[in-house]
């Protein structure tokens, strides 16, 4: 039995609007109608591509491309949080050189002061 109608009407009509083209495939998860956009089917409902197999071994490929391309998306995600993560750390590694920066001064601020001290306490004996 098709779930096909209302919301998931709304969002074929908006594929059509697009370009897209109405096919006579079904999507296998939940039947609505697919639509052929840019050379690729997709289920306007479940909002992603759909890859329509003729055989097992042509299943078998394209469920590999599928796995493929779900790792790929994966991995991608890991390097952008990656790079967010060493960008954040540079700010860290600048924040604790300026700290480093800040503790010399002070030290030579320190240690001019000392000698000037020890200059002083030299004159006054």
């Amino acid at each position: 039995m098709s779930r096909f109608g209302g919301d998931s009407l709304k969002k074929v009509a908006e594929y059509l609007r697009r370009g897209a083209k109405l096919t006579s495939e079904h999507c296998p998860i939940c039947d609505s109608p697919l639509v052929r956009m840019e050379g690729k089917l997709f289920c306007p409902n479940c909002e992603k591509e759909v890859m329509i197999a003729s055989s097992e071994e042509e299943f078998i490929d394209l469920s590999a491309k599928r796995e493929l391309m779900n790792l790929k998306g994966v991995v991608t995600s890991k390097l952008r949080a990656l790079t967010e993560s060493l960008k954040r750390d540079e700010k860290v590694i600048s924040t604790i050189k300026e700290y480093l920066e800040i503790l010399e001064k002070i030290e030579k601020i320190l240690i001019t002061k000392e000698e000037k001290e020890v200059k002083e306490e030299k004159r006054s004996s």
